[in-house]
């Protein structure tokens, strides 16, 4: 069982469409099986009026004369009774559905057939990898989102978050200039220096955090995406539309530096070296120098976040799960 958290269903769709001439129809056949129930109850009653009659002339005798006679008979007849059926019906059907739809089982597919081809190599963090082999490998990992360092880090978070810790330093040091053996003219002097002092340090902090949004607008530019997963020196950038749930909440789930064993099967593209190519024709020229410039800044700072470094391997991920 996988447990994923990314997935390139793109890539998977292209290759499930080339080894099968096109997108296999998944055929799932469903059975459905009703039971009907039907039970009438009737209540009869029929009533019968019958009667007979039955009339005689009587016989005329010669010698004695009998009169007319006549009998009669009346019959009622009263039936109530109840019935009841019930009958049962068994529906048994079979309903197709055609779908396109490719699911996880697409990735298992895939690594089945790299298996088979022998193209899939199994490394660990320790290992080191050819550029374009499609690699399988589990270790501890960590996710870097710089969208969430640059939403955090915004402008009037920290710009208020720097003038709140330069006044409190402020006032620390003027609280420490009154305790001082000093005459008045000197007190002014040196608070005034004081004051001078930090309010340098709140403009210097405006100026660096422009700097900083510079170096995030550039870093936006030139890298492909802002989420990253790393395991060991093996670095991968991760399509959003593609992850299963959003880097920010994969960052406050596992943390900067998870010690759960993570699987990643992708290709390496590249040894990473700088972020922009050194050999340029250009190099001499004042914006390739400038850019270069930039670029170093920026490499410093990826760096300091432990997501960039030289020697890192790129890899374009296809899957990325648990196990």
């Amino acid at each position: 069982m996988k447990d994923v958290i990314y997935l390139d269903t793109s890539f998977l769709h292209s290759f499930m469409a080339q080894i099968n001439s096109g997108l296999p129809a998944l055929t799932n056949t469903e059975f459905q099986e009703s039971q009907t129930s039907t039970s009438a109850q009737t209540v009869t009653a029929d009533s019968t009026n019958e009667m007979l009659g039955e009339v005689s002339l009587g016989e005329i005798d010669i010698v004695v004369f009998k009169s007319p006679s006549a009998k009669g008979q009346y019959k009622y007849i009263n039936k109530k009774g109840n019935s009841s059926s019930i009958s049962l019906a068994q529906l048994e059907a079979g309903k197709e559905i055609i779908s396109k739809q490719l699911h996880d089982n697409a990735l298992t597919e895939f690594e089945k057939y790299l298996l088979e081809k022998e193209a899939l190599v199994q490394i660990t963090i320790d290992n080191n990898a050819e550029i374009g082999e499609y690699i399988k490998l589990t270790g501890s990992f960590s996710v870097v989102d710089l969208g969430y360092f640059k939403s955090v880090l915004n402008k009037s978070t920290f710009e208020k978050f720097m003038r709140n810790t330069v006044e409190q330093e402020m006032a620390a040091a003027l609280h420490e200039l009154e305790r001082e053996n000093l005459n008045n003219a000197q007190k002014n002097s040196k608070r005034k220096q004081i004051k001078d002092l930090y309010e340098s340090q709140k403009k210097a902090s405006s100026h660096f955090h422009e700097l900083f949004e510079t170096l995030f607008e550039f870093m936006e530019s030139v890298l492909p995406t802002n989420s990253y997963i790393k395991i060991g020196k093996y670095v991968a950038p991760l399509k959003s539309e593609f992850l299963r749930e959003s880097a920010k909440e994969m960052s406050f789930k596992y943390g900067v530096n998870s010690h759960l064993q993570v699987t990643l099967i992708g290709k390496i593209t590249r040894e990473y070296d700088s972020l922009l190519a050194q050999n340029s024709p250009s190099n001499d020229s004042s914006l390739i120098s400038a850019l270069q410039g930039l670029s170093s800044s920026v490499e410093t700072m990826l760096s300091s976040m432990d997501l960039l470094n030289e020697g890192d391997y790129i890899v374009s991920p296809i899957a990325i799960f648990f196990e």
